[in-house]
């Protein structure tokens, strides 16, 4: 090939990287727009209190869990210190973290765009464009990206997918340099998340599939730098939680046939559908092998009529590898809730989806163009739609924050009781988590002295602004009622606390909530009344209101 020529291809990719580029970034920033200035939900407040606290020591980064202690919990160090320039800069404004967030999925579209164009020996822009759109506008995404708390998973995905472009770099021009930064990448990833910790996994499915000449001895003995970051990081993890494999805390749970399987269909589904179908979700065990056979069908036919044979084969490896570290956490059949363990397994499925309508574009161009436009049009008005759920989400917490400060006065010396917070906005989190912190942040001169009852609540789309309860009072207490059938208050069926007994009805073991919720305040708690002013709130219509005093004070008997 000439000199020229290769100068002219050279000017050609850039301007056609950079047409992508600008395309990638207008639909992230258009389609995550709704979500641009909702308030902080449930975790964030916590991710904000660490920001504001954290002071920029390795040993607190790094060898202590996300709380400053050494007592199981997070350990994603990276993380935490990407929220310290977030407060700095924006405080308690939501937008710049939020901003953050689209910024990093947005790039993580692009680098998976130039890691295909890579795979594809640099010939084939229309499928990695494709493969980076379809990442781009995924509607099982919100809850790793509107949610700011989810930047564990989208800084995780984007160090992860600049690591497995540095190490396809390094194996098409054999510098080491690129393996050199591809391993301090992929350290950046796995202290952002666990999840990262399939990389080297992948590459080894890397190398089987595209790199077959060499030998398996030198294959290992690149990816040994990886893997030896991977060791570095689970020695750490375990001296600064005391956990070796699991999650948040010591409790171990065992491999099951069964729910890997649960959580693969579930993952799948997520892309198209969400919730997934309840038939699928509850009868799992009588129908997951007809799923099992229908997918086997589609995946032959996809391979039939696919163009670019070794990205196919490579995007089930890497669906499937990715879910790895996520196959024993759950997934909710009837909400968005767990969707953000899908984040990096869906790189897999664009690939897929991406070689599929490449196939058909190639074969009848025709349809290969209906079906792509079908497929951007459905993702991206489902993305839409989910973020508007989101966006009401940030709008109710930001609400319920200022019913608290007019309804009670922020009065020093009063206590308050809270019955019924959100929980949820058809998966989009309220204040599952929070509430304490975010009356801190926002009153720090407020001396919080409330009581958040344990029974939230699991509220729709549609009537989360709306009357959905009856509450009456009780002699020692109060009962809640759901207007509907709906199972609206969650958590644990029976709750016996120093406080109250809470007691759920009409329990549902499988979405693990109720119609109607008693709460029975003890006497301990009840002998406050008379010498303190309490404020009893309750959620209804969008709002927190007072509602009328327990009816009868409890008064310690003298004798």
């Amino acid at each position: 090939m000439s000199q020229n020529l290769k100068i002219s291809l050279q000017k050609h990719i850039r301007r056609y990287a950079l047409l992508i580029f600008v395309v990638y970034l207008f639909t992230a920033i258009f389609l995550y727009r709704p979500i641009l200035k909702s308030l902080f939900v449930s975790d964030d407040f916590d991710w904000v209190a660490r920001a504001k606290n954290t002071t920029l020591v390795l040993e607190n980064l790094f060898l202590r869990n996300a709380e400053g202690t050494r007592d199981s919990g997070v350990y994603r160090p990276i993380t935490v210190l990407s929220f310290w320039p977030n407060y700095q800069a924006s405080g308690l404004n939501s937008f710049g973290y939020h901003l953050v967030n689209v910024f990093l999925h947005f790039g993580s579209a692009f680098l998976l765009f130039w890691l295909v164009w890579q795979l594809t020996g640099r010939n084939n822009c229309w499928l990695a464009f494709l493969v980076g759109l379809f990442f781009l506008i995924f509607p099982n995404h919100p809850e790793a990206v509107s949610w700011i708390s989810g930047r564990n998973d989208v800084l995780a995905v984007f160090f992860f997918l600049l690591s497995f472009n540095l190490y396809v770099l390094f194996r098409i021009g054999g510098r080491y340099l690129w393996l050199g930064v591809s391993s301090l990448a992929f350290a950046l990833a796995i202290f952002s998340k666990e999840m990262a910790a399939s990389l080297p996994i992948i590459l080894l499915a890397y190398e089987l599939v595209w790199q077959k000449s060499a030998l398996w001895k030198k294959k290992i003995s690149f990816i040994l730098p990886l893997a030896t970051i991977l060791g570095l990081y689970i020695l750490l993890r375990q001296f600064a939680t005391g956990l070796l494999f699991s999650s948040y805390s010591n409790i171990q749970s065992s491999f099951s046939i069964f729910s890997a399987i649960n959580i693969f269909i579930r993952s799948l589904i997520s892309h198209f559908i969400s919730p997934a179908q309840i038939w699928i979700t509850n009868g799992l065990a009588s129908h997951w092998f007809l799923f099992i056979l229908l997918l086997m069908c589609a995946a032959w036919l996809g391979w039939r009529f696919c163009q670019e044979k070794k990205l196919y084969l490579f995007s089930i490896l890497f669906f499937i590898i990715a879910l790895g570290p996520v196959y024993n956490l759950q997934l909710s059949g009837f909400t968005s809730e767990g969707e953000r363990f899908v984040y990096l397994p869906s790189i897999g499925m664009a690939m897929l989806l991406a070689v599929i309508v490449a196939g058909l574009w190639k074969k009848w161009r025709i349809l290969g163009i209906i079906t792509a436009m079908v497929l951007i049009v459905y993702f991206s008005f489902n993305l839409w739609q989910r973020n508007l759920i989101w966006q009401n989400a940030g709008a109710l917490s930001q609400q319920l924050l200022a019913d608290f400060a007019s309804e009670t006065n922020l009065k020093p010396g009063e206590g308050a009781v809270i019955m019924g917070l959100p929980d949820n906005i058809g998966g989009a989190y309220v204040f599952r988590n929070g509430w304490i912190t975010a009356l801190k942040l926002f009153y720090p001169t407020y001396l919080v002295d409330v009581l958040p009852t344990k029974a939230l609540l699991n509220l729709s789309k549609n009537n989360y602004n709306k009357k959905v309860i009856d509450w009456t009072v009780l002699p020692n207490g109060y009962r809640a009622s759901a207007i509907s059938s709906q199972h609206l208050f969650t958590g644990s069926a029976k709750l016996d606390s120093l406080d109250y007994l809470l007691n759920i009805k009409n329990y549902d073991t499988i979405v693990k909530a109720g119609n109607e919720a008693e709460f029975h305040f003890t006497p301990i708690f009840i002998a406050q009344l008379s010498s303190k002013t309490i404020n009893f709130l309750v959620f209804n219509e969008g709002r927190l209101k007072k509602i009328d005093p327990i009816i009868s004070v409890y008064k310690e008997n003298s004798n």
